[in-house]
């Protein structure tokens, strides 16, 4: 059951990127309710859901307008990979959203001479069921020159933006399906490392 949510859950971020750099709203909250359903230690099933698990998609529904703004504020900060500030400063964007939901954040800075902006590294700590690890990247391809800058909505179901797919999206679908297990108490005693990079579109050298 985990292995068939995980290939439910690409497929539908692979229907989601056929339009590139394009936010659908409707999308997102089926990858929201998608995300909780991949982290969930139990498998669902939309006939029998648990309380929990009710609780889950409720948060989800309940806050998907909330997850959408998060999403602007986070593309309209520039970080492509070699705007170091920018890459740190959505990082700094995420942290405390992180931090209220009892993980330990910690910032890994690169080397000087790698001129990359560094890693965040966030760790729930628990002992109960599976041991989850969730990659994300805060930089895009879209560096300080690039003209293409801004969030702007589209129509009321879809915007456009620079990294609002790749991956500002997905890394506010992770933050949000987290905030759903941690609404519904399904994060108590749980392993969980969520790690997002800063430099995943251009490695900096040494890797």
């Amino acid at each position: 059951a985990f292995l068939k949510q995980t290939q439910l859950l690409s497929h539908s971020f692979k229907e989601l990127i056929t339009l590139p750099m394009i936010a659908n709203f409707k999308h997102y909250q089926k990858l929201l309710i998608l995300g909780v359903c991949l982290l969930c230690i139990q498998s669902l099933s939309a006939q029998k859901l648990d309380k929990k698990e009710k609780k889950m998609v409720q948060f989800v529904d309940e806050h998907i307008d909330e997850a959408i703004d998060f999403l602007e504020k986070a593309v309209n900060i520039n970080s492509g990979t070699l705007h170091k500030e920018g890459v740190q400063e959505v990082g700094r964007l995420f942290r405390p959203e992180l931090e209220a939901l009892g993980m330990e954040v910690s910032w890994v800075d690169m080397p000087e001479e790698v001129n990359r902006g560094g890693h965040m590294i966030a760790e729930h700590k628990g002992s109960k069921g599976k041991r989850i690890l969730m990659i994300g990247h805060f930089d895009t391809v879209f560096e300080k020159d690039s003209p293409f800058q801004k969030w702007e909505k589209l129509s009321d179901k879809k915007a456009k933006g620079p990294g609002a797919n790749d991956m500002k999206g997905g890394d506010v679908v992770l933050l949000y399906a987290l905030k759903a297990l941690h609404a519904a108490g399904a994060m108590d005693n749980t392993q969980i490392i969520v790690v997002y990079t800063g430099d995943e579109e251009k490695p900096g050298s040494p890797q």
